[in-house]
Parts: C-alpha cells; structure tokens; sequence
C-alpha cells in the first residue's frame, strides 16, 4: 500500500481540482431539482473530505512542507521511518476516499455536468452603483415631511415604519445626510438596533459617534466602562445640546430595554430629535411611550417603479430608455417587484448586464430556473429576485460575495481587509501581469456596481473603502451558505452546528466547546477568548485553519502553539490587547497577511524572516493625545530586526522602524505598493543624513510604489531628500513627517500623486504652493505646522482637481488670499489652529463647490462674525451648506454648527 500511495496522493488531488471544476459547473447553471441538489451536496462533501485527508496529511508532515508542490511532501515523509505509521494511516483513507468519489462520480454523467476550466473571465460593466438620490425615485414626499418635521422643532419623536427593502433606511439616511440637518442639530448618531442587540453595545456605539474626534482616544476607556458610566458619558455630553439620535432597525417592543436607553437621552433639551425606523407597524406606534409622528413608507407606484428600473437597467444610455422589444418582459420584471425598491435596484441591475435581446432577457431570467427558488414564504417574491441576482454572479464572484456574510449585520466592511481574505482562502485567480490584490480589487468592483454592497464611504480615487450589505441580502446570502456549507454565524440567536463548519464566525459569545477541526476559517467579532488556559484544546480545533481574524477580540496574549497552525495564511489581530508574538512566528510559512497594527507589539520576532509567502505585515501603531493637536508622535512603528530583503513577495510594509541595514534592504523588496518607516531618536546627525540618502536610492528602486509615508524621528531633524532625482512613477499617496525646509524639486514629477501630507515640514520658502500647485491630479492636501510664513497665495489655475484642503497648526500665517479659477473642484476646506488667521481666506466666495467649511480651535477674532448672520463675512460663505466650529472648554471638545 504505501508504495502505490504516492500515486494515489498525487491522483487524489487531481481529482480535487476536477471535483471542484464540476461542481462550477452544476453552480453557474443552477439546477434546482432534488435528486440533481442531492447529488451536488454529495460531491461537495466528498471534495471537503479529500481537502481534509490532503490537509491532515500535510499537518503531519508540515515540517517539510512551505508552500509549493504537495505532492513532493509525500516523498519526503515516506523516507523516514518514523512516518510509517502515517503513511499506512493516509493510504487508508485514501483508498476509502477514491471509492466513494467513483461511486459519487459514476452518477454525474446522466446530469450532464462537464469539468470546466476556471470560471470564465468576466468584463468590469460600465454601470455604477445607484446614489441615494437616484434610489429614491418616488420618496420626494417622504424626504420633505421628515425634512419639516426636524427642522420645525415641534416633533421630538418620530418612528418611520415599512416593509424590508421599502427604503425606509435609504430615506432617513438621505435626509439624516442632509446639510440643512447637519447644520440645524449640534450633533447626532446613528445606531443599527438590529433583531438580536445588547444595551451596553448601543450605547458604547452612541458615544463612538457623537464623540467621532476623541473615539480612537476613548477606545480603551470605553472597553471598560459599565452601563452607568456610559449613560453618564452620553448624558453630559448631550445635556445643553441640540441633537438628533437616529435607531435604526427596531425590531421589538421591550419597554425594559427602552427604559435603560432613555436614561442616557434628555428628552428636555429643545429641538432635538429621536426618530426609529422599524418593519413593525406596533413598534412604530408604541416604542416612545408617547404620542410621536409615523411616516408609513409605502411601495412605489408603477409609473416610479417603471422609472427607477430603467435609470438601472439601461444606465448607460438614459435618452434612449427601454428598447421597444423588450418594454413587455420589462413591464412584467418591474410588475414581480411588487413596488420595492431595493428588488426593482437589484433586478435592474441585474438586466444592465445583459443584451438588450429580447432571446437573452427571456433565457438568462424567464425561463431560469431560478426564477422559482425560494427560501421564505412571507417574502417568496422577494427572495426569488434577489436569488436570480446571487446565481448570476460567475463562480468566483459567488465565493467572494457569499464571503460577506460573514461579518454582523450593518458591520462596515473595509474593502483591503475583505480583498486579502479572499486571496488568502484562494478565491482569487491569478491573472498575467496583474497582481492578486489587483484582480480581487475588479471582483469588488464588480460586485459594487450589480448593487448587492452599499457603499458606505469612497477612498480618494472614487473607489469603495467601506462597504456593507442589506439586511434582505445578507440574509439569503447566510441561507445559501448554511444549504452550501459554506458558514456558520453564531450572531446570539439559536444556536447552529459548527462540528462540521468550514467557516465560523462567532458575534456574541465565547467559542463553542465542540470538535471544529474541520474548520478553515475563524472570526471573533469583538468577543473575549482566553487562549492561554488550554492551547493544545485549541489547535486540535484550529489545526487546519487558513483564516484567523480577531480583530478587536478582548484577548491580551497569544499561546505559543499557535504557530503549529501550518496551513495559516491570514492572521489579523488588530486592536486586540496583545504586547508580542510567539518567537516561532517564521514557523507559520504559509502566512500571506500579518496584521499587528494598533496592538502593543513593538518588535517582530527574528524567525519571522522566514515568512517567504508574507504578502502584508501592518504594525504601526497610533498613539492619540487629546491635550495637543500638535503631538508629533502621533503614530510608532514596529522593530524587524531580520532582512526584509528575504521577504520578496511582500506589497504592503507598515510601519517599521529603520535601523541598521533595513533601509539597503528594502531596495531589494521590489514588489511593494506601500511602505511605511519610521527613524529612530539618536545623537549621530551623520548616521541619520546618511540613511536619508540611502533611503533615496532604495525609493528610486522600488517603481511599483503606490504608497509612501516617512516620518523623521523629531520633529527638528531635517528628512534630506534631495538626492532622491527619481520617485517611484506610480506614487500615489505621500505622507512626510518631519523637517524639509524646501519644497524638493521631485514633487513636480509626481504626475500621479492624488493625497499629500505634509507635516512639520517648516517650509520657508516665500511661496511654497508654486512647487505644489504642478500636482494636476492632488486631490487632497494637508499642510500641518508645514509653513512657517505670513501668506498663502492660491493663485488661478492652482491646484485644478483639490477636493480637500486642511491648514493646521500653522502658527506665523495670517492671511490666505485665493484668485479666482483656483481649486475649482474644492468641496471641504479645514482650518484647524492658525492662531494668527483672524479673517477668512480673501476670495472664498468664488470656490462655488465649497460644501463645508470646518473651524477647529480658531481665534475668537475669526469666529465671532461667522456667528452673525447679518456680517459681511457670513454672507461672503452664504452658499456653504455646513459650517462646523469645534473648540475647546475646560479641557472638553465642544462644537457648534454656525
């Protein structure tokens, strides 16, 4: 047997991939009869069992195994004698295995499915993702009675009710987002209440909101505090304030609950505002105890559903509108969303990615078999639409969305974050000349523009930084992963079974004590586990684990063991209470991202030079003093005291501390996209010139460079740059912090730079913006204690594509003068801590795209005419819809909208 186990190894995992190719196939065309669904889960089962047996055996023999060709692992084993046992063992299971796979297999044929090649390539659209103006087609009433009823003063309670994918939520949103209402209330939040919710988490999320400026400050307080000091804290801080709570999403009607919650809210305070939205009509009706104003959200009519379908279906040629061949289907899609507009998004979406033939719309949806599937009676109709969307997505995008689930309901999903898990669980193909992150950043494209995420928040290039899901199609998405196998979410609901889990995500409680050694995936949301009392109880339940997230876990040490998780490519322990990791780190080789940011680890062990496949280690860590806007160790890098240079296929290195030979090295690491470093305090000014230099030419080597941030280690050591002649052509992002003197003459090569700060830069050159204003693509600019001159001239033309302009601590300036036709795109413009800036910028009325105007910590002499309505200077800055002040008062931030 063990001679011919070899082979059989080496069959086996061919049989993998044609198992998995088959079961492509029976996805992307979607069968949906019983005895085809039965055969399906069958073979699905069979290909977990050959990755467990192929897993199990490269567990055993993980020691000569570090990535690469598995099969050659077996040779290595089988020459020891010791391994004997495993190889009988293996070639056991083996046999077992291959005979059930050809019985499962013998069958596949009378179904037709054929093995594929990977899924098929599939062409980013042209459409993009609604906006919240073009989603509401219809709701202008609702959006002008709600608008009145903030803005009048006389409604302090206000619930909004409606079915799911009514839009009641799309609605207050729009209007919550509102600069009228911004300006009108001091402050507000919004809470996500959700079905399954804990008092304590509502109100710890109130304070993170309403305290947005000091939450990374207040963070580890707030981890702490008990019930009666966070009503405290919100009490305080809401007592003399105008402000509008939003709670989304109130399911039940617990008087108990609503008690606890209305302590922490002064219903005195004039003018403000606590609006709910619920699905419930009762909730409406009683959730406040009082009378308070209902908006019932009512289903679109056909003329207004007829539109909003065609603004999404056919997009991208709006005069022409829907072909005359295809208005009957059409007319019959619309009619089966039954008004809705969240199913009338979703299907035309789902049609702008079709030709517009009449053959094609009947075949890809009429006649679909899925026309038909269904998972819940009382929403049949609804999830029969959203389900056509989900199987129309190729194989790959399928995994990828089906990924998100994952995460809580209304949990903001940042995009780099989701774009290396999918890499690390392999649902990414490669592509030639492109890079993973690269190929998954189009699958997310892809998936943002058929409208199953709501984008949340865009990065500076226009592109989804945060990101979430609808609760209607996070729901079908969790009921197709339980039917597939896919996951399990323990959100505190009843319980699911997890013994034969590939992917468990734990929300609301401890990980449960039963065999999970089947398990690929871990998530522990914000949840407390205590690693330390029975590791060896954890790794028989990890062992094969490639995915281990517990960010925000309340953990304080990692047991040594861990690193026996061979099969780990993805480790995030962001914001956990961890202070180092085990010294046998390199022992994981297979790791792919390392994430130890904003933890207490200040140095990397030296074995983790042997992490060949490290693809992204973030360390830095942010530190936040709320006495001073001016602290300049604002953010510390991490100790890597082994040769970058070994580590040849990372992309993302942030933010270490360079010493000795690391600067040289990273020339050599020529696949970065991003590099954070950070230089150390010592006496030598030669030492530290000459590691300026040296990092010159590393920069000049690194030409895939997207991303680059230095900090010098004080704030009066000047960062040399000068000798860099040849900055990387593709940099996008520049952050320095610390002495320059002199703008360098290589800025005016950055074609592509779109973000630059610049922070105790102390520039003295008489008009610094003439070297900036060259950067034709800046879209945002940061100037912090960067200038140390009397004026800043904006002069016309400068700076063409600005959207966002912050002046900060810039303690000699006293006069900003701008021309007309200078930032003619700007849209926020900060003032923060000129302490000598008594007027407004001469000439800020021609920037006719300003849409907000932030003072923070101003003169008195600066603000006070901003506050009467009748001031040359208020009517000067008349068409800027937010103006917000933030000031401090007896140590306390305050702010008012003006």
């Amino acid at each position: 047997m063990i001679i011919g186990a070899h082979e059989e190894f080496t069959a086996i995992m061919k049989v993998l991939e044609r198992m998995k190719s088959i079961l492509r196939d029976a996805d992307e065309r979607g069968e949906t009869e019983k005895e085809i669904e039965t055969w399906v889960a069958d073979m699905r089962e069979a290909a977990y069992s050959v990755e467990d047996i192929i897993d199990e055996f490269l567990y055993r023999g993980h020691g000569q195994w570090s990535g690469g060709d598995k099969s050659g692992v077996f040779k290595q084993i089988v020459k020891f004698p010791k391994n004997l046992w495993v190889t009988h063992n293996m070639a056991s299971k083996l046999k077992q295995c291959l005979a059930d796979i050809k019985r499962i297999d013998a069958t596949h044929k009378q179904f037709n499915f054929l093995p594929r090649g990977e899924a098929q390539r599939f062409e980013r659209r042209e459409a993009s993702s609604l906006s919240a103006e073009e989603y509401v087609v219809g709701m202008e009433i609702y959006e002008e009675k709600l608008l009145d009823w903030l803005q009048s003063g006389r409604q302090s309670k206000i619930s909004v009710v409606g079915q799911p994918g009514s839009g009641k939520t799309t609605i207050v949103a729009k209007v919550y987002n509102n600069k009228k209402v911004k300006s009108h209330f001091q402050c507000s939040a919004w809470i996500t209440v959700s079905r399954e919710f804990i008092v304590i988490n509502l109100l710890k999320s109130m304070i993170k909101q309403l305290y947005k400026k000091k939450v990374n400050f207040l963070q580890p307080k707030l981890d702490e505090m008990v019930y009666d000091e966070l009503v405290r804290t919100i009490s305080d801080y809401l007592q003399t304030k105008r402000y509008l709570i939003v709670l989304d999403d109130v399911w039940e009607l617990n008087l108990n609950i609503w008690n606890q919650m209305k302590t922490a809210i002064p219903f005195r305070s004039k003018g403000s505002v606590i609006m709910l939205t619920t699905r419930k009509a009762d909730v409406a009706s009683f959730a406040f105890q009082v009378p308070n104003h209902i908006l019932s959200i009512e289903t679109l009519p056909e003329n207004k559903a007829w539109e909003l379908f065609c603004r999404r279906a056919f997009s991208s040629d709006t005069n022409i509108g829907c072909p005359q061949q295809l208005e009957p289907i059409a007319r019959n899609l619309v009619k089966g969303c039954r008004g809705l507009p969240l199913t009338i998004v979703v299907m035309g979406s789902l049609m702008s990615s079709k030709d517009p033939t009449e053959l094609e719309w009947k075949k890809k949806v009429v006649q679909s078999p899925n026309w038909e599937l269904c998972n819940n009676s009382h929403f049949k109709w609804v999830n029969k639409i959203l389900m056509l969307s989900i199987h129309d997505l190729p194989y790959r995008l399928k995994l990828c969305f089906m990924y998100c689930c994952i995460f809580p309901k209304d949990y903001l999903i940042k995009r780099k974050r989701l774009i290396r898990l999918w890499i690390a669980e392999e649902f990414v193909e490669k592509i030639r000349n492109r890079t993973l992150e690269e190929e998954a950043d189009n699958y997310l494209e892809d998936l943002v523009c058929r409208n199953l995420f709501e984008v949340v928040t865009k990065n500076e290039f226009g592109r989804a930084k945060r990101l979430r899901l609808h609760d209607l199609i996070r729901e079908l998405s969790l009921l197709i992963s339980k039917r597939e196998k896919f996951c399990v979410v323990q959100d505190g609901a009843e319980g699911e079974k997890v013994s034969n889990a590939r992917r468990l995500a734990i929300h609301k409680s401890s990980p449960p004590n039963v065999d999970m050694s089947k398990l690929r995936s871990f998530f522990g949301f914000a949840i407390e586990i205590t690693m330390s009392r029975q590791p060896y109880k954890l790794l028989r339940k990890f062992r094969f684990l490639r995915v281990l997230d517990l960010q925000g876990a309340l953990i304080k040490e990692l047991p040594n063991e861990i690193v026996e998780l061979f099969n780990l490519r993805y480790l995030n322990l962001r914001r956990t209470g961890i202070k180092e990791v085990p010294k046998d780190l390199g022992k994981l080789r297979n790791l792919q991202t390392l994430d130890v940011s904003d933890t207490g680890v200040e140095a990397l062990p030296k074995s983790a030079v042997l992490l060949r496949n490290l693809r992204n280690l973030l360390t830095y860590r942010y530190v936040y003093d709320l006495g001073s806007s001016k602290s300049f160790d604002f953010v510390h890098g991490t100790q890597v005291p082994f040769d970058v240079s070994e580590l040849k296929d990372l992309q993302v290195l942030a933010s270490i501390v360079a010493n000795g030979d690391m600067v040289r090295q990273l020339g050599n690491v020529t696949q970065l996209r991003r590099l954070g470093i950070i230089f150390t305090k010592t006496g030598d000014q030669v030492q530290v010139q000459l590691q300026l230099q040296q990092l010159c030419a590393t920069i000049q080597k690194l030409d895939r460079l997207q991303s680059l941030f230095i900090k010098a280690s004080d704030e009066n050591v000047e960062i040399q740059m000068d000798a860099l002649h040849a900055p990387p052509p593709h940099l996008q992002r520049l952050t320095l912090v610390g002495k320059l003197n002199t703008v360098p003459k290589w800025f005016g090569s950055l074609n592509d730079l779109n973000f630059l700060l610049l922070e105790c830069s102390k520039l003295s050159d008489k008009d610094p913006l003439s070297k900036i204003h060259a950067l034709r693509n800046l879209r945002y600019l940061t100037l912090s204690n960067a200038y140390e001159g009397t004026d800043l001239h904006f002069h016309t033309g400068y700076l063409p594509m600005l959207k966002m302009l912050k002046l900060q601590n810039l303690s000699q300036l006293k006069k900003v003068r701008i021309k007309y036709g200078a930032m003619p795109k700007i849209e926020k413009l900060w003032l923060s801590c000129c302490d000598k800036l008594t007027k407004l910028p001469q000439g800020i009325e021609y920037l006719r795209e300003l849409k907000e105007l932030i003072l923070e910590d101003m003169p008195e002499q600066f603000v006070n005419p901003l506050r009467d309505n009748g001031s040359s200077d208020r009517r000067r800055i008349a068409t800027i819809a937010q103006i917000n002040h933030y000031y401090r008062e007896s140590s306390k931030m305050c702010h008012e909208s003006l």
